[in-house]
């Protein structure tokens, strides 16, 4: 279940990450959905480094 979760996470924040680089290159004038994208793309790899971090701290307990 946690790999999962980690696996489909590290999914979107490489989707969202390859998305912010096109649009940087085809879409300079819409800053303000650049920025909305990178506030996506923090908070998801927020989440997926919390996630990482307590799978690891599972893994030592057992």
């Amino acid at each position: 279940m946690d790999s999962m979760k980690i696996t489909v996470l590290s999914v979107i924040v490489f989707l969202l990450i390859a998305l912010e680089v096109v649009m940087n290159s085809y879409a300079s004038p819409h800053l303000f959905l650049i920025t909305v994208l990178s506030i996506f793309t923090v908070v998801a790899a927020g989440v997926l480094v919390s996630e990482v971090i307590k799978g690891y701290k599972q893994s030592y307990k057992e």
